[in-house]
């Protein structure tokens, strides 16, 4: 990974830190009240059972506010009305690996791929029925909503190869899912814990 690159993801995680900090806040307090409201008196047991599930829910809502943020909210006031969104793949890999070979720069399509294996690997623990088709749907949708409203800037442009590569990156993120729950059987048991009356 370039030097610049790595300046600019990091330029952006700084300037999205606000938005993290405000989603993740807001979203905490709105489930422990209504976990209070809801639970009552087990409020405190409730919410100690399903701990690690409601971390995992927070953290989704931060990467949320982070990937939304860094790609639409950091945008220039979306001045310009809707551009051309690019429905035929500009795909730089396949082509530019037959041209150039191994000098091929897939930095930007390989990040774009890790930006989505969050929401892959941690839509299964939130989700009531934690399948392959939902959580890729649900990856999909998030990530063309984005490169939708992308369209309406004058800095970017939304294309379907980032789609791709992101929807690529759930369906990663849904793998290692799957292999944690193999390998670690009991924690991700324990993750999938959900606030609940006790029966």
């Amino acid at each position: 990974m370039s030097y610049w690159l790595f300046r600019d993801l990091s330029h952006e995680f700084i300037n999205a830190l606000p938005a993290m900090a405000a989603a993740g806040l807001i979203y905490w307090f709105v489930r422990r009240h209504l976990h209070k409201k809801r639970f009552g008196g087990d409020f405190k047991e409730v919410r100690r059972k399903s701990r690690l599930n409601e971390i995992i829910g927070l953290l989704l809502v931060i990467w949320a506010a982070l990937v939304f943020s860094s790609t639409v909210i950091s945008l220039s006031g979306l001045r310009y009305f809707w551009r051309d969104f690019s429905f035929i793949p500009r795909w730089r890999l396949i082509p530019d690996f037959i041209t150039y070979g191994r000098h091929i720069d897939i930095s930007h399509s390989l990040v774009n791929v890790i930006m989505f294996m969050p929401i892959g690997l941690a839509l299964p623990f939130v989700l009531k029925r934690p399948t392959f088709g939902h959580t890729v749907l649900v990856g999909f949708c998030f990530t063309f909503y984005i490169e939708y409203l992308q369209g309406f800037s004058g800095q970017r442009d939304g294309n379907i190869d980032d789609v791709i590569c992101n929807t690529l990156g759930a369906i990663v993120g849904f793998l290692l899912y799957l292999l944690m729950k193999l390998i670690f059987p009991k924690f991700t048991a324990k993750c999938m814990l959900k606030a609940k009356k006790s029966m």
